[in-house]
């Protein structure tokens, strides 16, 4: 990315300690250690040119500035230095993940951090220079997507330019190469030899002139081998010598080679291959064997290849032990073309039979290099995973990308899915989630229950989920459920024709509330839907009333059989088991055909006098003239009192006549009259109905 930096262009420098800025733009960022590391940092001139006032130079201008804003793609900085910076994400900063598969996917979160953080307001480096200086720099992001083209250098820790390594060997570099690093020929190697494209170790067997060698691989204080004739010395004891230390005979070196003579060592000189004891001759001169001479020698099992130095033999070629072959089998010293089925780790296989480009992946927990090595599970620290809810892969008893199955989270709508639990809306009709919608036949979105409650505009019945008393049709949420109708649950709901009354099962309704039948009501009043309150004489029993419209305080008397509280309640009858009372002569009541309290009429006693009658039967004295009875009296033509007849006998003071009734002689003879009381009739001797 490239920076705007306060340093003026005349003070560039060339930066020594990458790590240094990395660890300031984790901190930068919020990124904990190891996240992101910088591989490369050089400052340049941006395209503008520097003040030519003669001002005095200055090591830090103004405040950073670019050309245009963020999203143009010419950006450099005004005045000053740009700083390019390239950078390389080692791990997610969130989930700490280093695998390509994980890196590649919070790639984009790390750009939108950088941008936000970096690209609004300047910020502070301390940059050490290759001396050591340490530089504080303001810095200004200007520019991420673009990146800036960063020129080679010897010490930008990148293999360019005409390098067999990095930052060493070639004609461009002053830095020669130290041991181990590549090179293409022995000057790009620091006082070593290069060997197979390697810089070595110096030996006295390299062929070459190093250390202190009066001559290759002879003479110095290093090495044992005396030189040749004719070879450099540098003291006597440099001399050759045979067995008597001279070069004679067929010897082609001192006292080796030819027919007589042992193999000459690395360095002397030859003739052919049997005059040296590596087996290798070139030029005149017997060559260390190298894993790359072209010939089966040292420890090798076949050319260039086998033993404990050189690398392992392909396939088919010979081998001692399954660590000669590259294979990992040797079978009847041959090494064996590897499978994906013959137990063992080779060919690029991360496990056993198992990964890299040939094998099929490997399951959870066998080695790995890359994700792509796992069977649709993570590679994180080398180790194929277990399959996670969250490793951004579909594995496990996943449906789609870490939701579904039985063990992970509900799948979005849109995403795959097996059933109808796979999904957050609970629909799955063809392998796709869908959104949820009442009538789904599943309890989703907000609803309580299966298309019922929450904003579904279905309410929930008796026994099914709520959360509050409006997910459910007419009935109260208790524990979460719809409970059944009650006569006290504040809800119009059951048989009930108003709020908690009215129905069958229900008390009856007050005055003005719904109802269907005059039962429905407390006063019994059910004209038109409403209960009306109670009057007299609206055909109901009710109010205070005993009977339908009387009793109570209603003004009319009930009669006989109607309910009663007390004998007030009844019209001329005694309230007798909550009853009318049919009349009696004893009932302390006017009633029947009583003309006065039990008395007169056809059915009970004489009334006494002063009773009201109606004739005079009504009456104990007979005599009623005017509704009341009255005492008996003489002449009040009425058989009473102890007459024996109408106004005679007795003690009325009148005789009886002939045909009267009498009780004695007396009630009809006057003394003169000679009237008799024959069968209590008065009469003569002589009168045909007095017999003797």
């Amino acid at each position: 990315m490239a920076l705007a930096t306060s340093l003026d262009v005349n003070n560039i420098f060339n930066v020594g300690n990458y790590d240094s800025i990395g660890k300031q733009l984790e901190q930068y960022l919020g990124y904990s250690s190891s996240v992101l590391n910088v591989q490369w940092a050089a400052f340049s001139s941006n395209t503008l040119t520097a003040s030519t006032s003669k001002k005095r130079k200055r090591e830090i201008s103004d405040m950073p500035s670019c050309t245009s804003d963020l999203t143009g793609t010419n950006n450099s900085a005004k005045k000053s230095a740009n700083l390019g910076l390239t950078i390389r994400i080692n791990k997610c900063p969130k989930s700490q993940c280093n695998s390509d598969h994980c890196v590649e996917k919070c790639l984009h979160a790390i750009k939108v951090d950088i941008q936000n953080k970096l690209g609004s307001n300047p910020f502070s480096f301390s940059i050490t220079a290759v001396d050591g200086n340490v530089h504080s720099i303001s810095s200004q992001l200007c520019s991420f997507q673009q990146p800036v083209a960063a020129p080679a250098t010897c010490f930008d820790g990148i293999q360019n330019q005409d390098e067999t390594d990095i930052d060493c060997g070639g004609l461009i570099c002053p830095l020669r190469c130290n041991t181990s690093k590549k090179c293409q020929k022995i000057s790009d190697c620091t006082k070593v030899a290069c060997t197979c494209g390697i810089c070595q170790v110096p030996t006295c067997s390299d062929g070459i002139h190093n250390q202190d060698e009066s001559g290759i691989d002879c003479g110095g204080k290093i090495c044992k081998n005396k030189c040749a004739t004719n070879v450099n010395c540098t003291m006597s004891s440099d001399s050759p010598l045979c067995n008597d230390f001279i070069l004679n005979g067929d010897e082609t070196g001192i006292d080796c080679g030819g027919m007589l003579c042992s193999k000459c060592s690395a360095g002397q000189s030859c003739k052919a291959t049997s005059d040296c004891g590596s087996g290798l001759c070139v030029d005149g001169t017997c060559k260390n064997s190298t894993c790359c001479d072209g010939i089966k020698n040292g420890m090798e099992t076949d050319v260039d290849c086998g033993g404990s130095t050189c690398k392992q033999c392909a396939d088919n070629m010979h081998c001692l032990t399954k660590t000669d072959c590259s294979s990992k089998k040797c079978t009847n010293t041959i090494c064996q073309v590897p499978t994906c089925s013959d137990g063992i780790v080779n060919r690029d296989e991360t496990g056993k039979d198992c990964g890299g480009t040939f094998c099929a992946a490997c399951p959870e927990a066998a080695p790995c290099t890359f994700t792509a090595d796992c069977n649709n599970v993570l590679c994180t620290n080398s180790v194929c995973q277990t399959a996670t809810c969250h490793d951004d892969l579909k594995n496990g008893a996943e449906t789609d990308t870490d939701c579904g199955g039985s063990t992970c989270g509900k799948c979005a709508d849109g995403l795959d899915c097996k059933i109808g639990t796979d999904c957050t809306s609970g629909v799955c009709p063809s392998g796709k989630c869908l959104a949820g919608t009442n009538g789904d036949s599943v309890k989703n979105g907000d609803e309580t229950d299966v298309d019922c409650g929450g904003s579904s505009g279905k309410y929930c019945g008796t026994g099914q989920s709520c959360k509050v008393t409006g997910d459910c049709d007419k009935a109260a949420c208790l524990d979460e459920k719809c409970a059944a109708a009650t006569c006290s649950d504040n809800i119009m709901n059951g048989l009930e024709t108003a709020k908690d009354c009215g129905g069958s099962t229900c008390g009856k309704c007050a005055d003005g509330l719904d109802c269907k039948v005059g039962t429905d009501c407390t006063s019994g009043v059910c004209p038109s839907g409403k209960c009306l309150a109670a009057t007299n004489g609206d055909g109901v029993k009710n109010g205070d009333e005993t009977g339908v419209d009387c009793g109570g305080t209603s003004g009319k008397y009930c009669g006989m059989g109607i309910s009663c509280k007390v004998t007030g309640d009844c019209d001329k009858a005694a309230c007798l088991d909550e009853k009318c009372a049919a009349a009696t002569c004893s009932d302390n009541i006017m009633n029947g055909l009583e003309t006065a309290k039990d008395c007169g009429g056809t059915t009970c006693g004489k009334c006494a006098n002063g009773l009201d009658c109606k004739v005079g039967t009504d009456c104990t004295s007979g005599v009623c003239p005017s509704g009341k009875c009255l005492a008996a009296t003489n002449g009040d033509s009425v058989k009473n009192g102890d007459e024996t007849d109408v106004d005679c006998g007795g003690t009325s003071g009148k005789y009886c006549g002939t045909g009267q009734s009498c009780k004695v002689t007396a009630d009809c003879n006057s003394g003169s009259n000679n009237l008799l009381c024959v069968n209590n009739i008065c009469g003569s001797k002589c009168d045909e109905f007095v017999q003797f």
